[in-house]
């Protein structure tokens, strides 16, 4: 019915339909994106929420934070963080590695004697601690989409998953072996530079911090 209507009426009445029921969205899809529009209405029509809704908290503080003109460049340096986050990880860890082998076992005041793999852990993680107190830093952004009261009932959602079944098991099982095959590369790349080319950890790590930020930046 949706697609006879957007015939008879046109994608700009579409592009008003989601601006009323979902802004959020309707300012990041183009106006004569009929597809995509068509997409954030089904959610909408089927879960009575706004697609924004259903994602990831950032990717809603960033939709609000932004106009529609610099929305784009906001998301690619926000996506652009796993992989230089990854990065950084692999360097600065590697050369964690590097220096706690080399000190071996050390006596930090309160936990007593670490080994080098716990040093690994004291390490990386205190820095955490302090990047997290910067939430506290984060303004809280005017809301430019409003929550949505549910339209249908959740059988209806049931069912239109059931009728495109083949489509979200596809999708579902793609998504499942990219990420097998993405954290296996992550998890063993600096193993097996370890293992099959005699470098040590910290070597390794470094290369692989490298590689990452570089082409994994460039994929990107």
């Amino acid at each position: 019915r949706l697609d006879r209507a957007a015939d008879r009426r046109g994608v700009e009445w579409l592009h008003r339909w989601l601006t009323r029921v979902d802004p959020a969205s309707a300012r990041r899809i183009q106006p004569r994106d009929r597809k995509r529009l068509m997409r954030a209405i089904e959610v909408y029509r089927l879960t009575g929420r706004p697609l924004t809704e259903h994602f990831a908290a950032t990717v809603s503080l960033i939709a609000d934070y932004f106009p529609r003109e610099r929305l784009s460049r906001a998301m690619s340096v926000y996506s652009l963080g796993i992989f230089v986050g990854s990065g950084l990880a692999y360097l600065i860890g590697g050369w964690v590695v590097g220096f706690a082998s080399a000190a071996g076992t050390v006596n930090l005041p309160l936990i007593g004697a670490v080994h080098p793999w716990q040093t690994v852990f004291v390490a990386v993680g205190l820095p955490g601690v302090i990047v997290a107190a910067l939430i506290f830093a984060i303004r809280e952004p005017q809301r430019r989409g409003g929550a949505a009261k549910p339209q249908e009932p959740f059988s209806v959602f049931l069912r239109y998953v059931a009728a495109n079944k083949r489509a979200y098991a596809s999708h579902g099982v793609g998504f499942a072996v990219s990420g097998a095959v993405n954290f296996a590369l992550a998890g063993w790349i600096p193993t097996l530079l370890v293992r099959a080319f005699g470098w040590n950890e910290g070597r390794a790590g470094i290369v692989q911090g490298s590689l990452t930020i570089t082409i994994g930046v460039a994929g990107v």
